[in-house]
C-alpha cells in the first residue's frame, strides 16, 4: 500500500528541504572562508622563519617595523651587528618617506590637472542662453510627461480598482444567485423585452428639428435627410439668385434631437423645397467700399470688380487730341466679405447706379453668435442708432443672436480722377450784354444780336472729376475764331393796365360752382357754371379787347373778351352789361351782372375758356 501524502505535507517539507539547504550552504561558504584565513596564517608564519641575508630587508610597509633578525656573519663584532639594521632601517624609512611625498605631490598635480580638465569640460558643456532657455522647455516638457504619466498612473488604478471592484460583484451575484440560474435568465430576458420596446416607442416618437440661423423649418426622421441635400439647395439657390449661398450642417444649418407626436416629417425633397424658397436667408457677399466705408453689396468678387472697372472706364473718355495720362479714384476702393441678408444682395446695374449717382442702400442682416451693436456698427461703417429692428423699427440696443435688423445708409458717387495731356481745341462761350428800351413794356425783352461761340486751341495738362474739369494747367493758347456778344434788349415802358397778363382769375366770387365741363344732359357742356343771385358782379378773367357785348343764342347776354397767346373767355346768361364792343379791359374790372337769359333754368353765370376756339376746362386755369 503506497503512502499518499497531502499537499499541504508536501508542501512543509519542500520549506524544510529548502531551508536544510540554505543553511548547509551557509556553512559551506563560512567553512572555505576559515580555510582562506588559515592558509594565510601559515604563509606568514613561514615567511616569518625565513632567514634575511646580504642588504635584502624584508619590511612589511602594512605594519610597524620591529627588530629584524638576521643571522649572525661576524661574532666578533657585537656593536657593528646592532648598528647595521639600525642604519639600514633609517635610510629605508627616509627613502619612503621621500617616495611617498614624491607620490603625493604627483597626484596632487594629477589631481589639479583632472580637475583643470574637468572645469574646462564644464564650461565648454555649459549651455548659452537658448541652450538654457531650451533646457528649461525641455524640464518644463519633462515635467508635463511626468505629471501625464503620474495621472495616467493614476486613471489606471483607478479603472483597474473598478474592474476589480466590478469582478468581485459579479462572483458575489452569480454565488449568490448560484442556484437561481432560471431566475437570473427569466429576468434577462424579460429586460431585453422591455428594452427593445423601449428601443422600439423612442426610435417611433423621436425626430430631428432642422433650423436655419435659429429658425426652424421642418422636421425630418434622419439627419442625414438634411445633410446630403444641403449642397443641391445652395447651388439651386445660389443659380438662382446669383449670389453665393452656401448651407453647413452645424453652423448655420442645426439640428436637434426632439420628442414628436402627431408631426408631419419632410422628405429629402421637401427640405430642399423649404431651403430655396427662403427669401430671408443670410449669404456670403462682397461689399465695395471707399476708405474703408461701405458703399454698396454685389453678389461675389468677380461681379465687384467687374463694377470697379466699368465706374473707371465711364470717365476714360479724353477730349479730342488729348490723352489719359492717368485715371484713379479720390480716395482708395477695395473690398470686403460681408454676411447679409439675401434681399441686400444688388445687381450690377444697381451698384453702378449707387456708385455713379448716390442715394440710399438698405442693408439686413441677421446677428450672428458673439456679435454687438457696436461690432455691427464697425462692420458696416454706420452708427449704432441707425441700427433698427427689422419688426418694430426701433434703434436696437443690445444685438441678440438669431434677429434680424435692418441699415439704411445713404452713400455719395465715387469720386474718379483723371489727368489729361495734350494739345485740343475748345470753345469760348458768348458773352450777354442787356440793354434797356423804351419801347418795350416791363418784363419784355428783345434779342437785338444773337451770339455766337469761338474757338481756342490749347496745350497743356486737364484734370478732371467725374469727367467735370476741376483744375487746368495750360502752357499755350490760340484763339482760332473770336466769339460774338448777345445783345438782349429789356423793356423799361410801364404795362397798360388793360394788357393780358397771361394768367386767369376767377370771374365772380363767393359762388360755388353748380355744373362741370364735360357732357351732360345728352351733349358737350363747354364751361362751368356759378350758381349766384341775380345782379352779382361778373369780373374780367383777365385784360384784353371785348369782341362780343349781345345776345348770342342759348348764351342769352354774352360777353367774350380776346386775350394774347390765342386764348379768350366768354360769359354767359347775364342780366345786363357793363362794357361794349371794342372797349379794353383790364383783369378784375366788373363787365356785367348774373341773369337768367337764353337757355337757363336758374340765375347763374356760365364761364367757357377758349384757346384758338376750342373750349378748354375752365379747372384746368382757374
Amino acid at each position: 500500500m503506497e503512502y499518499k501524502k497531502e499537499p499541504d505535507q508536501i508542501k512543509e517539507e519542500n520549506n524544510n528541504g529548502s531551508e536544510l539547504r540554505k543553511i548547509s550552504g551557509d556553512r559551506a561558504i563560512w567553512a572555505a572562508a576559515a580555510a582562506r584565513a588559515e592558509e594565510r596564517l601559515k604563509n606568514l608564519e613561514k615567511d616569518n622563519s625565513q632567514p634575511v641575508t646580504g642588504s635584502e630587508n624584508t619590511v612589511d610597509t602594512r605594519t610597524e617595523p620591529e627588530t629584524i633578525n638576521q643571522p649572525a656573519e661576524n661574532p666578533g663584532k657585537p656593536e657593528d651587528k646592532e648598528k647595521k639594521p639600525e642604519k639600514n632601517s633609517r635610510n629605508k624609512k627616509k627613502k619612503t618617506k621621500e617616495k611617498r611625498k614624491k607620490e603625493k605631490t604627483r597626484k596632487t598635480k594629477e589631481n589639479k590637472k583632472r580637475e583643470k580638465k574637468k572645469s574646462r569640460k564644464k564650461k565648454k558643456e555649459q549651455p548659452g542662453f537658448f541652450g538654457r532657455i531650451g533646457r528649461k522647455f525641455v524640464n518644463g516638457g519633462a515635467a508635463l510627461v511626468e505629471f501625464h504619466d503620474r495621472i495616467q498612473g493614476a486613471c489606471d488604478r483607478f479603472f483597474a480598482s473598478m474592474g476589480f471592484s466590478l469582478v468581485k460583484e459579479y462572483d458575489s451575484v452569480v454565488r449568490r444567485y448560484k442556484r437561481s440560474s432560471r431566475q437570473i435568465y427569466g429576468s434577462l430576458f424579460s429586460m431585453f423585452i422591455i428594452s427593445c420596446a423601449m428601443l422600439l416607442v423612442f426610435e417611433h416618437f423621436t425626430a430631428y428639428q432642422y433650423a436655419y440661423n435659429g429658425r426652424v423649418l421642418g422636421y425630418v426622421k434622419s439627419q442625414n435627410d438634411v445633410v446630403n441635400v444641403l449642397k443641391v439647395a445652395g447651388n439651386k439657390l445660389s443659380s438662382s439668385n446669383k449670389a453665393h449661398i452656401k448651407f453647413t450642417a452645424n453652423d448655420n444649418i442645426k439640428m436637434n434631437k426632439v420628442s414628436v407626436f402627431n408631426r408631419d416629417m419632410d422628405t429629402p425633397d421637401q427640405v430642399v423645397n423649404k431651403l430655396t424658397y427662403m427669401t430671408d436667408i443670410e449669404v456670403s457677399a462682397v461689399a465695395i467700399c471707399q476708405d474703408g466705408k461701405l458703399m454698396t453689396i454685389v453678389e461675389n468678387q468677380q461681379a465687384a470688380d467687374d463694377v470697379i472697372k466699368r465706374i473707371k472706364e465711364s470717365y476714360q473718355t479724353p477730349n479730342e487730341g488729348m490723352k489719359i495720362t492717368k485715371t484713379d479714384f479720390e480716395t482708395p476702393v477695395d473690398t470686403k466679405e460681408v454676411q447679409v441678408m439675401l434681399t441686400s444682395v444688388g445687381s450690377k446695374g444697381d451698384a453702378l447706379h449707387d456708385l455713379t449717382e448716390g442715394g440710399t442702400i438698405e442693408i439686413r442682416h441677421i446677428v450672428n453668435e458673439g456679435e454687438t451693436v457696436n461690432s455691427i456698427a464697425k462692420e458696416f461703417n454706420v452708427s449704432a442708432s441707425d441700427i433698427k429692428d427689422m419688426e418694430t423699427g426701433e434703434t436696437v440696443s443690445k444685438a441678440e443672436s438669431g434677429s434680424r435688423v435692418r441699415i439704411q445708409k445713404k452713400i455719395d458717387p465715387l469720386k474718379v480722377i483723371t489727368i489729361e495731356k495734350g494739345t485740343t481745341t475748345e470753345t469760348i462761350p458768348f458773352e450777354t450784354e442787356e440793354k434797356q428800351s423804351a419801347d418795350l413794356y416791363k418784363d419784355e425783352t428783345y434779342v437785338q444780336q444773337e451770339g455766337a461761340d469761338g474757338r481756342q486751341a490749347i496745350t497743356g495738362t486737364i484734370t478732371k472729376e467725374n469727367g467735370k474739369e476741376i483744375k487746368r494747367d495750360i502752357s499755350k493758347k490760340e484763339v482760332i475764331k473770336e466769339p460774338v456778344k448777345k445783345i438782349v434788349l429789356i423793356g423799361t415802358k410801364e404795362r397798360p393796365k388793360t394788357d393780358p397778363t397771361g394768367t386767369f382769375a376767377t370771374p365772380i366770387r363767393g359762388a360755388s360752382i353748380t355744373s362741370e365741363f364735360g357732357a351732360r344732359w345728352g351733349r358737350m357742356h363747354e364751361g362751368i357754371d356759378y350758381g349766384a343771385a341775380t345782379g352779382t358782379p361778373i369780373y374780367a378773367s383777365d385784360g384784353g379787347t371785348v369782341t362780343l357785348a349781345g345776345v348770342y343764342g342759348g348764351y342769352g347776354n354774352c360777353v367774350e373778351i380776346k386775350h394774347s397767346g390765342g386764348y379768350s373767355t366768354r360769359y354767359g346768361h347775364m342780366s345786363r352789361f357793363a362794357v361794349s364792343q371794342g372797349e379794353k379791359v383790364y383783369q378784375g374790372q366788373v363787365i356785367g351782372y348774373v341773369g337768367n337769359t337764353g337757355r337757363s333754368t336758374g340765375s347763374h353765370l356760365h364761364f367757357e375758356v377758349r384757346l384758338n376756339g376750342v373750349a378748354q376746362n375752365p379747372r384746368n386755369y382757374v
